[in-house]
């Protein structure tokens, strides 16, 4: 089906999975969506909040319009230059006109201040704190100082809140954020600290497993962090047409793309970055004494035995995403000194069939004879039997 088909599954599959909850899940792709600024989107933080933002609308929306009018047209360049890499339905327009808001159906707005109409939501961030809302009171604060961590949240809550404005989800299931502050430091709301300060180097050794959704997205902070040291991207997998809309960083020439080869160019000049395109399976035999594991395993993965196998490794520190079923995205840490669950603790796979079952199934025996291992098989067994095992 190509970038116009597939690449949106995911966003399609959760719109059908709230169907009774709004009622426009039918044909969100095809409505219009606007992206605008004003001069936060010149800052270090703005600049951050308007590219995720741009990044993430455009996987969920096929007609999406980014305005920046005013000082917000000095970003008109670097922004036509992603917007022409992420392209997946019609093209994005970009442009620096004042944008008529009755002409969309939903609006994104990165600045410091609400957007005065009633389909908007805006965002802005400072350090660890993340602010979504149409208050003005939520939105003030200080906003210089850079962390991609908190301008990643909250253009991803501003996408989400785009989302339920295209789908019309009933209030009932979902009101808009009118006002939210959160720290992701604290994990607190109502926050007006913004944490510590990003260190100036952080040294890292450390292996991202699984480069899909989950960890694309990794990969794509650790770029934008002062990161330095060793890295593995490990992942066996390339780059379809359905990961479009689940990774952060990848547009339609990446399809095709080795995820860990993707990861180390994008990590280049950031981290020395070993890309394996192999099962983590394969990477646990490979590690002995003169290629020793990294102490840190960051996992994006759909499976159990895969988590098994990072844990054996026994890591210093393991991070674990994971996502499922239309709204459930959680994240574990399996700290090696700590007093917490490793993964295969946490990870366990559903038990089998009984073995008595399939005895059963195999020999024509009743069940109550399958258990008596010792006994003989007498002409009773054979009478009750089932026709096609009686001859054996």
């Amino acid at each position: 089906m190509g970038t116009t088909g597939r690449a949106y599954q995911r966003p399609i599959a959760a719109a059908n999975a709230l169907a009774a909850d709004a009622v426009d899940s039918h044909r969100f792709l095809d409505k219009r969506v606007l992206v605008t600024g004003d001069s936060f989107v010149l800052t270090a933080n703005g600049g951050a909040c308007l590219d995720y933002s741009t990044r993430l609308v455009s996987k969920i929306c096929r007609n999406v319009t980014v305005s920046l009018s005013g000082p917000a047209s000095g970003r008109i360049s670097e922004t036509r230059e992603l917007a022409a890499k992420l392209v997946m339905g019609a093209p994005i327009t970009v442009n620096d006109s004042v944008p008529d808001p009755t002409d969309f159906d939903a609006i994104l707005s990165v600045s410091c201040r609400p957007f005065d109409h009633h389909r908007s939501t805006s965002i802005n961030s400072n350090g660890w704190l993340c602010r979504i809302g149409s208050l003005a009171q939520t939105l003030d604060g200080p906003v210089d100082q850079y962390n991609p961590i908190g301008a990643l949240a909250a253009a991803s809550i501003g996408c989400s809140e785009v989302f339920k404005r295209l789908i019309a989800l009933k209030p009932e299931r979902g009101l808009p954020i009118r006002a939210l502050s959160f720290s992701l430091f604290s994990y607190s709301c109502e926050s007006n600290d913004p944490g510590p300060l990003i260190p100036g180097v952080i040294p890292l050794d450390i292996g991202l497993v699984g480069l899909g959704a989950i960890g694309n997205a990794t990969a794509t902070l650790l770029a934008g962090l002062p990161v330095s040291g060793r890295a593995f991207a490990i992942d066996f997998d390339a780059f379809e047409d359905v990961n479009l809309s689940t990774c952060l960083a990848i547009g339609p020439t990446d399809l095709g793309r080795p995820k860990a080869e993707f990861a180390q160019s994008l990590l280049s000049g950031r981290l020395d970055v070993i890309p394996l395109v192999e099962k983590v399976q394969r990477t646990s035999e490979r590690f002995n004494e003169s290629l020793r594991p990294p102490r840190i395993f960051v996992n994006g993965l759909d499976d159990i035995e895969p988590r098994h196998f990072v844990q054996g490794m026994w890591p210093d520190l393991v991070v674990d995403g994971a996502m499922g079923g239309t709204s459930l995205a959680q994240v574990s840490i399996h700290p090696w000194t700590a007093n917490v669950a490793c993964l295969k603790c946490m990870f366990r796979e559903a038990p089998g069939e009984p073995v008595e079952a399939v005895q059963v199934r195999a020999t024509g025996l009743r069940p109550e004879r399958v258990v008596d291992v010792d006994s003989p098989v007498t002409d009773q067994d054979v009478s009750d039997a089932p026709e096609g095992r009686k001859s054996r």
